[in-house]
């Protein structure tokens, strides 16, 4: 194949280099920990290291909802047969502790603990 020294050129030296954004106070990124689709696949829900669940509308490629789980942590979001509900475990205690949590509107309906 024969490149042409000008495409060399332009393949080797970038266009712009984009730094590094600076913030006051240095957060860690969260990172995920599940992810699950809907039955139908329009949704998209991921549980992540800052103890939420966040919910993508796939079809818009856009967040729809963000929910919080900060007493309990939240790990392995799973939707149910609805995709109105979901069942997700807990990161912060010692035992067993599984949630059903209706998405509109926001209600746990569920919590199972075990010792």
């Amino acid at each position: 194949m024969l490149l042409l020294p000008g495409l060399v050129r332009a393949l080797a030296n970038p266009l712009q280099v984009f730094p590094k954004e600076e913030s006051l106070e240095e957060k860690p990124q969260p990172y995920v920990l599940s992810i699950d689709f809907d039955d139908p696949g329009d949704l998209c829900m991921t549980s992540e290291s800052d103890d939420t669940i966040q919910i993508y509308s796939v079809k818009d490629g856009r967040q729809d909802k963000s929910l919080a789980s900060k007493k309990y942590g939240v790990k392995l979001a799973k939707f149910t047969h609805n995709s109105s509900s979901i069942i997700y475990a807990s990161t912060k205690q010692n035992r067993t502790w599984l949630a059903l949590l209706f998405l509109y509107p926001c209600l746990w309906l569920l919590a199972i603990t075990s010792d």
